[in-house]
């Protein structure tokens, strides 16, 4: 998935270094470097999600503007991930 994201966002806004890392299927985006303002804008968060979604084995896909507006999905699973998150140590 962090491949798929990667080039989507290369593509769609310019080439640099946007995954700081992955665990599993969580991206860590590098909020701190030449792209730190890039990665607050919501065409980041849109071409960023779009891509994850696009992963054959991804059924969900929540970003940050969504979980910071308490706007998951409304059900246990977008229930526990709202419980889960926490802005400051946020992968997405």
């Amino acid at each position: 998935m962090q491949d798929t994201v990667q080039a989507k966002l290369d593509e769609a806004i310019r080439k640099a270094k946007w995954i700081l890392d992955s665990v599993i299927d969580v991206i860590f985006f590098d909020r701190q470097s030449d792209t730190a303002e890039e990665t607050r804008s919501t065409e980041f968060e849109r071409v960023a999600a779009d891509a994850a979604r696009s992963v054959p084995h991804v059924a969900r896909v929540y970003t940050r503007q969504q979980l910071m507006a308490n706007r998951a999905m409304g059900d246990l699973i977008g229930q526990r991930v709202m419980r889960s998150f926490h802005p400051y140590v946020a992968a997405i």
